[in-house]
């Protein structure tokens, strides 16, 4: 039995996503690899990690080592990608896991396996890449970058079906009614955004919520009806 409060909730997410519920992996590929590839990297970087702790926090020399963004170096395409799939520590993990989680099943449902991987890999390279230009030393890792312009999206979906089906004046009435998802992509955003610790990278954070924005955008150019989950 998982007896630590921080790994009980990641555990109970691996149970439910592909013990219990086999046809979890068939509705959501995407959402699925990301889930494996990100947790399968972080046990990697525990093995490796020589000086990791009970708290399974992983070195910073193991981290740059597997392709953290040093913003003491400038900046590649190989690192602004590396780092989006590296974590800290086993909270960082289970989190980030958690809140894409969340949000993976509704994004999705809307856009599809391949655009939800493109979109989490575009997201995470242009948020640490605005993460860049603002810092001038020290490491950057982790999705949140990527989850905060998922959520991000969510809104701004869900703001654009509003105008297409409902009109201008119905859209903030609409917003009020707040579905599951709805709620979980503004507590997302929300909790991203305001600063209430120093060791957390909020321009990788706004540069999340940005990229979510022109990405979307974009996205809608090309289709202007995604499909309606909320």
């Amino acid at each position: 039995m998982v007896k630590n409060p921080v790994l009980l909730p990641l555990m109970t997410l691996l149970k439910n996503c592909f013990i219990k519920g086999p046809h979890f992996l068939r509705e959501h590929p995407a959402l699925s690899g990301l889930l494996l590839f990100q947790i399968l990297i972080f046990i990697i970087e525990f093995f490796l990690c020589k000086e990791t702790a009970k708290a399974c926090r992983i070195s910073a020399k193991t981290l740059a080592q597997m392709g953290a963004l040093n913003h003491a170096d400038s900046l590649s395409l190989k690192h602004a990608t590396c780092a989006t799939f590296l974590h800290a520590d086993i909270v960082h993990l289970s989190f980030n896991m958690l809140t894409l989680y969340g949000l993976g099943r509704s994004f999705e449902k809307i856009m599809g396996p391949f655009v939800t991987l493109f979109f989490f890999l575009l997201a995470g390279i242009i948020s640490n890449a605005f993460s860049s230009l603002y810092h001038c030393d020290g490491l950057t890792v982790g999705a949140s970058g990527a989850l905060v312009a998922m959520a991000t999206s969510l809104m701004f979906l869900d703001i654009w079906k509003s105008l297409l089906t409902k009109g201008v004046l119905n859209v903030c009435r609409t917003l009020d009614a707040a579905p599951k998802c709805r709620l979980q992509s503004l507590i997302a955003l929300v909790t991203s955004l305001v600063p209430v610790a120093g060791n957390i990278d909020y321009a990788a954070h706004l540069g999340g919520l940005i990229a979510g924005i022109i990405v979307t955008f974009t996205y809608l150019i090309f289709k202007p009806h995604p499909k309606a989950v909320f």
